[in-house]
């Protein structure tokens, strides 16, 4: 026959899965109850709330060069392209934001896949649809073009664009 335990055993129970709960992350409620006769009874309420991800992973791009050439042509294209991972667990939609950090370079086209779109100082906002709830992973590989002015410089440039993670 089995025992019932003491209405200070059915307590301690009770806190303790409430404890442990908490510890991994949840949100708990314990009570315990004496009832007439000896019984005891416990009840356990517990709520887990799991924290929205959106991260972004941005391979480094090395200097840009520029040469005599490509400055006569007026352009300088990338070869390889930046390799570009969003991992995500909401719903929600989020963007792509795309923004000239050297002044110099006026306009920019950024190409990935069948997808392209030209800025300028204004940035370019690349909004990606909702997804299932579940965490999932993004990749994109940008190809970039930067028109260049006729009074640059051959050289190595800093990476001119910031790539950021917006949720609209």
């Amino acid at each position: 026959m089995p025992t019932i335990p003491t209405p200070s055993v059915a307590r301690l129970i009770a806190t303790l899965l409430a404890l442990l709960l908490l510890a991994a992350g949840g949100v708990a409620r314990a009570d315990s109850q004496v009832a007439t006769g000896g019984g005891a009874s416990a009840s356990l309420m517990f709520a887990i709330h799991i924290p929205v991800v959106l991260r972004l992973n941005v391979r480094s791009q090395p200097p840009l060069r520029i040469t005599q050439d490509d400055i006569a042509r007026g352009f300088v294209e990338t070869s390889t392209p930046q390799e570009v991972l969003v991992t995500s667990n909401t719903t929600r939609e989020y963007a792509l934001r795309l923004d000239v950090m050297i002044p110099r370079f006026a306009r920019v086209t950024v190409s990935e896949q069948q997808h392209s779109g030209s800025f300028g100082a204004e940035g370019l906002t690349l909004v990606k649809p909702p997804t299932s709830p579940s965490t999932h992973q993004a990749s994109f590989r940008f190809h970039y073009r930067f028109e260049l002015t006729a009074d640059m410089a051959p050289g190595d440039y800093p990476w001119p664009l910031a790539l950021s993670l917006i949720q609209p």
